[in-house]
């Protein structure tokens, strides 16, 4: 007599389910073994992290050939002067990106268009001068944005209006006079906002910026000029939060 569940039906089912273990087993070997082996000349690629390093190699053009499931690529402390609108497309899986230290002088509208899971980019130390306001619109899981030590004048209005994620923000040591509060409106959860070591106009016109980061509780570095703007005010008023402190150049001219 045979012991229960040992018939032809179950025998089959067995089969059935060994030969689907055995696809996927080989699916995910053979998924090992192209991701290793599309790694770009040159660069590092680790099938763990998903992380292709191609760092410091004096490139003037990004690898073609990357592999689609990269999470993480860095580009930094290369030449890269320009780049072309495709030049990450079909990498939706990427989460982290590094350009810094390279010689761009601007970047496509399209650029970042397949980057939908991006969380984190680093353009420090460039030679960016201007910035289209949607260049960062397919990227609304991004946390963490590095744009100091460029030639940035200002800041497109829109720029960061599809953000709700961002984080942290870096400004820092361009040639920024001026911002606009609404520019940072849509930034719900902004925490870090850096924009010292610029040119900044310290006048009236800077007060609303300045009471944005006061009444949100933001750590900014906005500089001495936040700390004087109580004399844009009527009556000497001066906002919950804000630090009495010397104007430079003998006072704000708003």
């Amino acid at each position: 007599m045979l012991a229960l569940g040992s018939g032809p039906k179950q025998r089959t089912r067995l089969a059935l389910q060994w030969r689907q273990i055995s696809w996927i087993t080989c699916w995910i070997a053979l998924y090992a073994v192209e991701t290793l082996s599309a790694c770009p000349f040159s660069c590092k690629c680790d099938t763990r992290s998903l992380e292709v390093d191609c760092s410091g190699l004096g490139l003037t053009m990004v690898p073609p050939d990357l592999p689609a499931a990269t999470r993480t690529l860095l580009l930094l402390n290369n030449k890269l002067s320009s780049l072309p609108s495709w030049a990450f497309a079909n990498l939706s899986s990427l989460q982290r990106l590094d350009l810094s230290n390279n010689f761009l002088d601007q970047l496509p509208r399209s650029v970042f268009g397949d980057l939908t899971n991006l969380t984190e980019l680093q353009l420090r130390n460039n030679s960016i001068r201007t910035l289209d306001r949607d260049l960062l619109q397919h990227s609304p899981l991004l946390r963490h944005l590095d744009l100091s030590l460029n030639g940035l004048a200002q800041l497109p209005p829109g720029l960061f209006d599809r953000l709700p994620a961002l984080r942290s923000l870096s400004l820092r040591s361009n040639r920024l006079q001026n911002l606009d509060r609404l520019t940072f409106e849509p930034l719900v959860s902004l925490q870090l906002l850096q924009v010292g070591d610029n040119p900044w106009e310290c006048d009236c016109n800077l007060r609303d910026y300045c009471w944005g980061c006061l009444r949100h509780r933001l750590h900014h570095d906005g500089g001495s000029c936040c700390l004087w703007l109580h004399l844009c005010l009527p009556h000497g008023q001066v906002p919950p939060g804000a630090q009495e402190a010397p104007a430079p150049h003998g006072g704000p001219r708003g």
